[in-house]
């Protein structure tokens, strides 16, 4: 009983902090994205040499939305694990990410200078996808090892 509140409380705290950061204007979020950027960049050209390798902001914020959003359908895919069948676990799990990550677009549109687009939706789904598809195929795995 405890491991399900743990894992309950987990989604409610990565879906609260994915609202936070939803709710920053675009200004903030910018500069946000951009100190990685400018980061990440540097460690590239200190690492490869100048010109090496150049990251584009747009490419941050758009892994920033595949990982948040991987990370929450495997919290949801581990919250549901023990109530349903496998099968039925990553259906549920995929549903309630993408049903969150569209209430998160719509929440963008109210926010100052941001914007409600499908592609991060379909960016979000991805992320989605992949990792409760990879817990999906690791609990199957670890049930036939324990059987």
């Amino acid at each position: 009983m405890k491991k399900k509140l743990v894992w309950w409380f987990l989604v409610i705290l990565w879906c609260s902090m994915i609202f936070y950061q939803s709710g920053k204007p675009a200004v903030q979020s910018a500069q946000e994205s951009g100190y990685i950027t400018l980061w990440l960049n540097r460690f590239f050209t200190g690492v490869f040499g100048e010109g090496s390798l150049a990251v584009k902001d747009g490419f941050i914020r758009k892994s920033a939305h595949f990982f948040e959003y991987m990370v929450l359908g495997c919290l949801f895919f581990n919250a549901l694990k023990s109530y349903k069948r496998l099968g039925q676990t990553l259906a549920l799990s995929m549903v309630f990410s993408v049903a969150y990550a569209i209430s998160d677009e719509i929440h963008q549109f109210f926010v100052p200078g941001r914007a409600m687009r499908i592609f991060d939706i379909g960016v979000d789904s991805l992320g989605i996808a992949l990792g409760t598809i990879l817990l999906y195929f690791y609990s199957r795995k670890r049930l036939k090892d324990v059987v």
